[in-house]
């Protein structure tokens, strides 16, 4: 269920764009849930998603989350800190293969897209490929 809560505020003349600037943000909401990279990253029967912003004209920079048994939101962190894959997409799905998280990102000197592989340790994600 969404709820979106408002406040009249004249922005010009005394004229208010409350309703089409919330319908707005609403619908921005609902088209961000539907694109979530859904899976269960860290075998732990629970949903995991990620989000992730822009990071250059090939890689983005993802931060991996989980809803918990106690329905909260925490992150699944990473070793070496957030991840790199080689989409422009607000949230991905990663590639599960063999109980490991395939992420492509994209190589410069190679001019190619590289798997890197990682392996949850029961406390992060570990590297465990190139």
């Amino acid at each position: 269920m969404i709820c979106v809560l408002t406040q009249r505020i004249p922005a010009y003349r005394e004229k208010c764009f409350a309703v089409q600037d919330y319908s707005t943000a609403t619908e921005n909401m609902l088209l961000a849930i539907v694109e979530l990279g859904f899976g269960d990253y860290d075998s732990d029967g629970q949903p995991d998603f990620t989000i992730g912003p822009y990071l250059s004209s090939s890689n983005s920079l993802y931060q991996f989350y989980t809803l918990t048994a106690n329905d909260s939101f925490a992150v699944l962190p990473f070793q070496e800190g957030s991840p790199m894959a080689a989409s422009k997409d607000f949230s991905i799905k990663p590639e599960m293969r063999q109980g490991l998280l395939i992420l492509p990102v994209w190589d410069s000197e190679k001019g190619a897209a590289v798997e890197i592989r990682y392996n949850w340790d029961g406390e992060a994600f570990a590297r465990t490929g190139p």
